[in-house]
This record gives structure tokens, C-alpha cells and sequence, in this order.
């Protein structure tokens, strides 16, 4: 009798674990895609920043965000990050750091050189966040946009909350839309898959650290 109470528990257990994978890989588009929207964060279209930062890194992608917005809505643009290109400082290529990179993008599409400044510094997400402090109070920013990478959103935003807003800074995300891969189907992708994959531990990694 107990051994056979045993085995309908164990049915039981099986059964349900079985209809929870089978669930779960019925919906799967749906958590990958509401997954995809969590790394992107709370984003929105009204443009009522005084100025916009654009953080290194995908020079391309957020320097063209970055004119699009500008035009639409045009303030000062600070373009922050140390890092440097060794591929293009190998062959000689005058602007090898990203920084540089994306004012040459800026220029290209029409921003001009007055709307544009350079503060080359940082080499984490977490040094330019600092980096943008030390801008705003300086300065008296109130209300800044951030320009980065869609699924760079969410760490974007956590920072933000911690360094920025305990000052009375508002910091609005605008995702740079992706070459490379589409955030909402960003799993068919092997790029999209490794983003979002990096991005997670990251975000991990900025917990463990406590810098949220």
C-alpha cells in the first residue's frame, strides 16, 4: 500500500515537472521576449532633458541615436569613456578611442562641433554613471538623457537610481537601436543571444559588487 502511495507521488511529481517544461517551452518566445523588455528597462519618448550623455562602447549605433535625438530636441551632447581601439590605433587610425569614434559619428550627421564635448574618461559602465555625476553637479544638470545600448538599459537605470537620483538628477534611457540583432526576437541571434547573456551577468556581477 505505501509503495504504492510512493509511486503516485512520484507520478505525480513527474507528471506536473513534465507539464512545467512543457509549458514553459510552449511560452518560451514570450518569457524571451518579456526578458528582452526587462534588460531594455522603462523607456519614454518625451524629450525634456537639459543634456545627453552617450557612454562608450557600439560607437555607431549610439552616436547615430544620439543625432537623431539631437535633432528632434537639440542640448549639449557629452560623450564619455576612456577605452581605446587597439585594432584601429594597430593601423594607425587618428581616433582610436570611442569616445573620439562617436563624436566622428555625431559630426557625420550633421550635429555640430559646438553641441559636442568630450570627456574621455571611464573605463566601466559604473566610472562613467560616476563621470556624469561629477557633470551634472558641476553643472546643475537636472533632468539628463543616457544613450546606450538597448540591453544595456536595465544596468544603465540601476545605476541611475543609486548615484543619480539621490541628487535630484532624472535620468531618462534611450535605447540605440541594434545592427546587429532585434530585441524583441533577440534569441534567433547569435549576437542578440551573447548581449543578452553578457548583459545578465553584468547585472549579476553589479549587484554582487554593490554598486546598485
Amino acid at each position: 500500500m505505501r509503495k504504492s502511495l510512493c509511486l503516485k507521488v512520484l507520478l505525480g511529481f513527474g507528471l506536473g515537472g513534465l507539464a512545467l517544461v512543457l509549458g514553459a517551452y510552449a511560452g518560451r518566445h514570450s518569457l524571451l521576449s518579456a526578458y528582452g523588455a526587462w534588460l531594455i528597462g522603462k523607456t519614454q519618448s518625451a524629450n525634456s532633458w537639459e543634456a545627453m550623455f552617450v557612454l562608450s562602447g557600439r560607437p555607431y549605433e549610439r552616436g547615430v541615436e544620439a543625432a537623431t535625438q539631437w535633432h528632434a530636441h537639440p542640448t549639449p551632447i557629452y560623450l564619455t569613456g576612456g577605452l581605446i581601439n587597439d585594432n584601429l590605433l594597430a593601423v594607425g587610425f587618428p581616433t582610436y578611442t570611442e569616445c573620439g569614434m562617436s563624436r566622428e559619428v555625431l559630426l557625420a550627421h550633421c550635429v555640430p562641433d559646438s553641441a559636442i564635448h568630450l570627456f574621455c574618461e571611464g573605463t566601466s559602465t559604473y566610472e562613467e554613471i560616476l563621470v556624469i555625476q561629477r557633470l551634472c553637479r558641476a553643472r546643475s544638470y537636472r533632468r539628463i538623457a543616457i544613450v546606450s545600448s538597448a540591453f544595456h538599459g536595465r544596468r544603465v537605470q540601476l545605476l541611475a537610481r543609486r548615484h543619480l537620483a539621490p541628487l535630484g538628477i532624472q535620468a531618462q534611457f534611450i535605447p540605440a537601436k541594434s545592427l546587429l540583432f532585434h530585441p524583441e526576437i533577440w534569441w534567433k541571434n547569435e549576437y542578440g543571444f551573447l548581449n543578452a547573456f553578457e548583459e545578465t551577468f553584468k547585472i549579476l556581477y553589479y549587484a554582487l559588487r554593490g554598486r546598485f
